[in-house]
């Protein structure tokens, strides 16, 4: 998924829907960042991406970016 969210507006909240055939039990990475299944302390948010988390009911992951163009990419951690 892209995001061009504009320079001006400072952060944006975007909501991740799961992929076909994943659930939230799954180890979930935006780019190498986990968020869902076991939490590993050494992964690193993906540039201009300031938090990340599975949101509650697991269907979804909150992601908030700053301003500019972001590449995310949500699914199974490899």
């Amino acid at each position: 998924m892209a995001s061009t969210i504009p320079h001006n507006c400072g952060r944006a909240r975007l909501q991740l829907h799961l992929p076909d055939g994943v659930d939230g039990s799954d180890a979930l990475c935006v780019g190498s960042y986990r968020v869902g299944g076991d939490t590993v302390a050494e992964t690193v948010l993906p540039r201009n991406v300031f938090h990340a988390r599975m949101a509650p009911g697991n269907q979804t992951v909150d992601v908030v970016v700053g301003g500019g163009r972001s590449e995310l990419k949500l699914g199974r951690c490899l």
